[in-house]
C-alpha cells in the first residue's frame, strides 16, 4: 500500500511540473574557440531585467538552462578563455574573448539593442548562438 501511494506522489508530482511549462532551453555554439573554456550566460526577461546568471560548460557542444517556462527572452553570452571570470577588451572597448546575443544580434558601437535579441522560446527549441 505504501508502494502505491508513493508511486501514485511520484506521479502527480511529475505531472504538476510537466504542466507548469518547465522546460530546458538548449543553447549551442557557432565560433567555440576551446571546448574546455567556461561560458558565462545572462538571461533576460522582456524588458531587459537579467533573470538568470550561470557558468557552464559544454556538454555534447552545447549548454542547457533548466526550469524555464515559455516565454519571450534574450540572452548575452561570452566564453572565458583566460579563466579571469569577466569579459576580457582591449584598450578601446573591444571584447577579445569570444562573445554573441541570442539571434546572432550586433550592434554598431557596444552592445545590440534589446528588441534585436528578444526571441520566442517555445520550451523545446534549440537557440544557436554565433560567438564573434
Amino acid at each position: 500500500m505504501i508502494k502505491s501511494v508513493t508511486l501514485i506522489m511520484a506521479l502527480f508530482r511529475i505531472a504538476g511540473l510537466a504542466l507548469s511549462g518547465e522546460a530546458v532551453m538548449r543553447i549551442s555554439f557557432s565560433g567555440l574557440e576551446s571546448q574546455r573554456a567556461p561560458i558565462y550566460v545572462e538571461l533576460l526577461d522582456k524588458q531587459g531585467a537579467s533573470i538568470r546568471k550561470e557558468v557552464k560548460t559544454l556538454e555534447s557542444g552545447r549548454i542547457e538552462l533548466k526550469d524555464l517556462k515559455p516565454g519571450v527572452y534574450a540572452l548575452r553570452i561570452f566564453q572565458d578563455l583566460n579563466g579571469n571570470g569577466k569579459l576580457d577588451t582591449g584598450w578601446m572597448g573591444i571584447p577579445t574573448e569570444p562573445y554573441g546575443f541570442s539571434n546572432n544580434a550586433m550592434g554598431r558601437f557596444g552592445p545590440p539593442a534589446l528588441k534585436d535579441q528578444l526571441f520566442e522560446f517555445d520550451g523545446s527549441s534549440v537557440v544557436v548562438i554565433k560567438l564573434r
